[in-house]
């Protein structure tokens, strides 16, 4: 049996799991909710109507394009994560793509701490840099889906009701400055922290040395690939859209991407079904487009494009668990309590000594 220590080791702190579960049913209530709102306004024989008329030729080449943008998102990551682990491109793309197949299919977006946290296990990379890096990422798509959203807003012909539409963005836009405006008082302010919460200032550490190893070329390179990001998205949507026999101008592209984009950002259910239903809903009736069409192909978009990255990383996630099992009974055939593998030596992990020290992940657990 194993032990008591062992059980300690792979069992998540009490705390932890309560605050995950609560975020997650209020996920997934928060989704179905949104989903609720959304197929209100259609019929299911209008939906079925749409379904033969799907052009595939166009779903494949959006697919195509979508991969090609999450290729770059892939390079994006690697490039922040250059200043605080030295990990190979490989490795990145291995964990990116884990970390947004498990972001698409477990609610509140708790990929993302999957992400940090898988990073740490597999390649020894402490979990609050991994942390910093994919806060910087968000914020880059943040501004981008920001700018998307404004851009359709402002410079688009709106002849249907938009006044919902305008007050989600607004609000979006407040809570993510928010969010932007705590991290960076964190960041900041985590000096000043009582001797109590010591354990908190250490984390804060490597989250800042993690944030700020992106200095300014580093963030203009990483803005430059938003923005090829961005606009391989809005092909891909134009895509999808055209499957639909839906001709649309890239004002509307860009606005109903960036709404899209800023309705992922929030807590949802699984596939962040029914907030991304209800966004395409909200923008397509802006735009005077059938609101029908909106949740066809936001019901596109969660199958084949957010479908084809969550196949492929839960099978490398699948294929790195059999490994990662393999590899620990041959190791430790006597021992049950399986300890993360590691890949490389711990120089070819390591940049910022103080901060990606292998062990003070385990001192931050």
């Amino acid at each position: 049996m194993p032990s008591e220590d062992c059980e300690q080791f792979v069992q998540p702190e009490a705390s932890s799991r309560l605050g995950a579960t609560l975020k997650a049913v209020a996920g997934v209530v928060f989704g179905l909710t949104l989903l609720w709102f959304a197929i209100d306004v259609v019929t299911w024989s209008d939906l079925a109507s749409v379904l033969p008329g799907i052009d595939w030729r166009f779903v494949a080449g959006a697919m195509a394009v979508y991969a090609v943008s999450i290729a770059v998102r892939m390079v994006r990551w690697h490039q922040l994560l250059g200043g605080s682990a030295r990990l190979r491109f490989g490795q990145v793309a291995n964990a990116l793509l884990i970390g947004y197949a498990v972001n698409n299919v477990l609610p509140a977006r708790l990929g993302e701490l999957f992400r940090a946290d898988y990073l740490r296990r597999r390649y020894s990379v402490a979990r609050s840099a991994a942390l910093g890096t994919i806060v910087v990422e968000r914020a880059l798509d943040a501004v981008l889906v920001l700018s998307l959203t404004l851009i359709g807003l402002t410079a688009s012909d709106l002849p249907g009701q938009h006044e919902i539409l305008v007050t989600v963005v607004q609000l979006g836009a407040l809570g993510l400055t928010g969010i932007l405006v705590g991290v960076a008082a964190l960041v900041i302010l985590r000096d000043r922290l009582p001797v109590r919460l010591g354990w908190l200032s250490a984390r804060l550490d490597l989250f800042a040395i993690a944030v700020l190893n992106c200095d300014l070329a580093c963030l203009t390179v990483c803005l430059m690939l938003s923005v090829l990001i961005g606009f391989l998205d809005g092909v891909a949507y134009l895509a999808l859209l055209s499957s639909i026999g839906l001709s649309a101008g890239l004002l509307a592209v860009a606005l109903i991407l960036g709404v899209g984009a800023l309705s992922t950002l929030l807590p949802s259910a699984p596939g962040y079904i029914g907030s991304l239903q209800f966004a395409f809903v909200l923008s397509f009736g802006a735009l005077g487009f059938p609101t029908v069409l909106g949740v066809a192909a936001a019901t596109l978009t969660q199958v084949f494009l957010l479908g084809l990255v969550t196949v492929i990383g839960l099978g490398l996630l699948i294929a790195s668990n059999a490994r990662t099992a393999s590899t620990n009974r041959s190791i430790y055939p006597e021992n049950r309590c399986e300890a993360p593998v590691r890949t490389g030596n711990a120089a070819d992990t390591l940049s910022t000594p103080n901060a990606m020290k292998i062990g003070a992940d385990h001192d931050l657990r």
